[in-house]
């Protein structure tokens, strides 16, 4: 049940590391150009980046969901 928590802290620290990291050229003098590119391509696919949790454990946690939904349906 907490894979889908999971997943969205790993999406809320890599943002956070994204940020951080394209904090490093204004804290670090004489980066070439090319590596300045290079941090700024990786901060915009870690921006972008989304994660889900594995198809299987999604289908065992609708199962559940549905399980519990119609558990309530059924007491009233």
């Amino acid at each position: 049940m907490n894979c889908r928590s999971i997943v969205k802290k790993l999406e809320n620290h890599t943002k956070e590391l994204s940020k951080a990291l394209g904090l490093l050229p204004l804290a670090t003098s004489g980066l070439s150009a090319g590596i300045l590119q290079e941090i700024e391509k990786i901060c915009d696919n870690m921006e972008k980046a989304g994660f889900k949790a594995a198809v299987a454990e999604e289908e065992i946690l609708e199962k559940i969901e549905s399980g519990i939904r119609e558990n309530n349906v059924n007491r009233s």
